[in-house]
């Protein structure tokens, strides 16, 4: 479990960033998350491919 934390911690850095960082036309947080899980799924079956 601590190894998950491990991982996750600088994604969850980089999306906040990115969420403080865009002024004007915030994303909803709702989309970010469903993309970001979008993108580790799509990554996990590439690599399960590979």
């Amino acid at each position: 479990m601590e190894l998950i934390l491990y991982a996750l911690a600088p994604v969850a850095v980089v999306i906040f960033y990115i969420y403080l960082k865009d002024k004007y036309e915030k994303e909803p947080k709702r989309l970010l998350i469903i993309s970001f899980l979008l993108g580790a799924i799509v990554s996990i079956i590439i690599t399960t491919i590979l």
